[in-house]
């Protein structure tokens, strides 16, 4: 039988602290307990607010729905235990099609202190490996109004999809 664990909920105070980009990014925090998915919450609530929406990331504890390229499943694991996250970016690279490279670099070297020796990739357009095996993926939907985009991440930080979901190899980043 496989072991529970206990998880820490979400810090929201920690992580605004920790936001290198307070300019273009994290000017506001929007934490769910759960979603369907942190893309479709993000557009609803960009769609709500506007202008005023800029900057606005969506961090869920549980999301039920995520999704990927192509409209396949995410899977977030259990609440706390992964990272499901979207962000509007406003602020964008030219081209505009870069945006998922620029991210994918980006969550590549925030992701290197935790791999501990085990070898990172990107497996183009939106995977992140560890060691061969998926442990992130990004979501780009550029053109919305106001000319945003949305970013979404999902990371398996300490749960990865179970072999009977998943249909390619996947990990965790915790060890």
């Amino acid at each position: 039988m496989a072991e529970r664990r206990a998880y820490t909920p979400f810090d929201r105070a920690r992580f605004q602290r920790r936001l290198p980009c307070g300019v273009a990014l994290g000017q506001k925090l929007l934490v769910l307990d759960q979603t369907e998915s942190t893309q479709t919450a993000l557009r609803a609530e960009l769609d709500r607010l506007g202008s005023a929406g800029r900057g606005l990331i969506v961090l869920a504890e549980e999301q039920r729905a995520g999704r990927g390229r192509t409209a396949r499943d995410w899977w977030s694991g259990p609440p706390s235990a992964n990272l499901a996250v979207s962000v509007a970016v406003h602020a964008l690279p030219d081209p505009v099609e870069t945006l998922g490279m620029h991210a994918a670099c980006a969550l590549v070297g925030a992701a290197a202190p935790y791999a501990r020796g085990r070898q990172l990739a990107l497996k183009w357009p939106n995977d992140l490996l560890l060691d061969g095996a998926k442990f992130a993926g990004l979501l780009v939907e550029a053109g919305l109004a106001g000319g945003a985009a949305l970013l979404g991440v999902g990371v398996n930080l300490r749960e990865a999809p179970p072999r009977a979901v998943a249909r390619y190899p996947t990990t965790r980043l915790a060890p």
